[in-house]
């Protein structure tokens, strides 16, 4: 769906389906824009310090209720670990202890605990304080659940969560956020900013394809933000999914639209393949819509020259002709 986000000084159009991709290189704008749906969705009050991110957010005319989402969003390894650590107010604990006291057999082993530790402490009075007046020692049973927030959480090497690699990390936390949200009729929305900054690759592509089948089977949607070249992963299928942020927001139309709009209005008499158009989509769509953006042509010459002086060489895909070229240096 398209979300529109108004505050008192502009709307923002967005896009936000299942799996969303948010690219561009004005990041500051993206950012806020994140900002602004990550406090509208989370109900809190706006602080005198937070009127700029005030807004409205609707889909077509329907305005949407502060609790359509349930938000959350990470940027970095760091914070993924610290919500799979146990500790206080962590997710991983969180959802421990709620298990603990909805399962049964947990229950259950809990009582025993609790009832050994009963006779280790009327032992303990009975020979230890004995001689004393009126004195004895005794636990609370609550504090049994703090147990669980001692524990330590491992991999299957036995070392902390600290050795496992960004990208089971991330798939943790995603599994983390289904199990402890549930089916509680709340859409969940997965933000993870600058995931170029945090996966490779192939890594990305992976991770892209579980969360569009995580997406088919729950109501887990998920936004990663992009703005490094050639990082994006577009398909047919997909391409609404992608808003492009930079001086204003662009939200990618249908793929045969696309097709036509650039066979009609490219320099040369072309019929646009998929592969070709999907490759070179991947090379320009963070600089769509940012007005400072041009194809400089001394500039590529200028990389080729010192990535040769590295051993650095690249044979273009698709070569330009001299029209093509004529078109990039033309004034409009």
């Amino acid at each position: 769906m398209i979300i529109s986000i108004k505050s008192n000084e502009k709307t923002y159009e967005v896009a936000l389906n299942e799996v969303n991709q948010w690219c561009g290189v004005n990041i500051v704008r993206k950012n806020k824009i994140i900002r602004m749906l990550e406090k509208y969705f989370s109900k809190s009050k706006y602080m005198e310090y937070e009127k700029k991110l005030e807004c409205d957010i609707y889909t077509g005319e329907e305005l949407l209720g502060r609790s359509y989402f349930s938000v959350h969003s990470v940027e970095s390894r760091e914070q993924i670990i610290s919500q799979l650590k146990i500790g206080k107010n962590t997710l991983i604990t969180k959802y421990i202890l709620e298990r603990i006291s909805t399962d049964f057999e947990s229950t259950t082993d809990i009582e025993l605990i609790n009832d050994i530790l009963i006779k280790v402490f009327q032992n303990m009075n009975n020979e230890i304080l004995c001689d004393f007046k009126d004195l004895m020692i005794d636990f609370e049973t609550n504090k049994l659940f703090e147990i669980v927030q001692e524990s330590v959480i491992y991999n299957e090497k036995g070392n902390n969560v600290n050795y496992l690699s960004t990208y089971n990390l991330i798939l943790n936390y995603i599994k983390l956020i289904e199990k402890c949200e549930g089916d509680n009729g709340t859409v969940k929305l997965i933000i993870i900013k600058n995931i170029d900054h945090l996966l490779s690759k192939s890594e990305y592509t992976k991770l892209y394809n579980c969360m569009k089948e995580i997406s088919k089977k729950s109501d887990l949607r998920f936004l990663c933000t992009i703005s490094i070249e050639d990082y994006c992963i577009i398909e047919k299928e997909n391409i609404e999914a992608i808003t492009i942020i930079n001086d204003e927001e662009f939200i990618m139309p249908p793929y045969q639209r696309i097709v036509e709009y650039i066979e009609n209005n490219y320099p040369i008499n072309i019929d646009v393949e998929e592969e070709w158009l999907i490759y070179n989509l991947r090379r320009c769509i963070n600089r769509i819509g940012n007005r400072d953006a041009s194809s400089e042509i001394p500039s590529e010459v200028i990389m080729k020259i010192l990535n040769k002086s590295l051993q650095i060489s690249k044979v273009p895909k698709y070569k330009a002709n001299n029209i093509e070229l004529n078109f990039i240096n033309a004034i409009n």
